[in-house]
């Protein structure tokens, strides 16, 4: 099978998300990463064993594996723009590190072919999106809301006077069965905000599509909202790095 390529370039994808800022459509955005690539292709890799055992307390990874699987295929399904790797310069120097081989196949059995839309995933780390100044310009003056696990590092960190917007926080679980979704959801009926900012490892894969269909620009973030907190999780938010201009210290 052939490998899916990007189709949407860094500044087509910028533009977009503004224009659904000023419309009030929804949209989502939703990236898959070299982990999830293992569990779409079911590698059940020694990190997934333990993630699928201590974060997300199955008792069977293979269990956790074809729940996963079937979540990520469902976000790919039905998510507006996925992102994978592609060529902007970070893409570029990280694809040498990972494995991100998202073939054709996946297309076909999540049903996307008819409407791929594929950007660069990177672009959530890049100046434009992910850092502080690149999306103040983006969400202008409009309040957020941020869903994850690290609500109080951010709040720690300030974000909000950094943004110079309102800021809400729904702090989520980064573990539990990925079945049990039903007082989450509840939650996230709760946010009055336009532009929504998810990071909740594989879990948050779906809110993007779930929050884009009740009008919310959501937009799945990952490890950026590390970086805004303060927290070097990456080897690349240190200073020099590729993506040292995401890290608010």
């Amino acid at each position: 099978m052939p490998i899916q390529k990007v189709n949407i370039s860094d500044s087509s994808m910028i533009s977009i998300i503004k224009t659904h800022i000023n419309n009030g459509k929804g949209l989502s955005l939703v990236r898959i990463g070299d982990g999830d690539l293992d569990i779409l292709n079911e590698r059940l890799t020694p990190h997934l064993i333990k993630f699928f055992t201590k974060v997300c307390k199955y008792k069977n990874p293979k269990e956790g594996l074809g729940d996963g699987r079937n979540l990520l295929l469902k976000a790919l399904k039905n998510s507006d723009y996925v992102g994978i790797m592609g060529n902007n310069e970070i893409s570029k120097k990280l694809g040498n590190i990972y494995r991100w081989d998202f073939d054709n196949k996946l297309l076909i059995e999540s049903q996307r072919l008819k409407d791929p839309n594929f950007f660069d995933a990177m672009l959530v780390r890049g100046i434009d999106l992910g850092s502080i100044a690149g999306f103040k310009k983006i969400i202008e003056n409009n309040p957020i809301c941020i869903v994850t696990p690290i609500t109080d590092e951010l709040k720690r960190n300030n974000l909000e006077k950094h943004l110079g917007v309102k800021i809400s926080y729904i702090k989520v679980p980064m573990g539990g069965n990925l079945k049990n979704k039903k007082e989450l959801f509840k939650e996230l009926d709760k946010i009055s905000e336009k532009i929504v900012i998810t990071s909740n490892a594989l879990r948050g894969k779906e809110f993007p599509q779930y929050l884009s269909k009740k009008g919310k620009v959501c937009i799945d973030m990952g490890a950026t909202l590390d970086a805004w907190a303060g927290k070097i999780t990456r080897p690349w938010f240190n200073d020099g790095n590729l993506q040292s201009h995401c890290l608010i210290k």
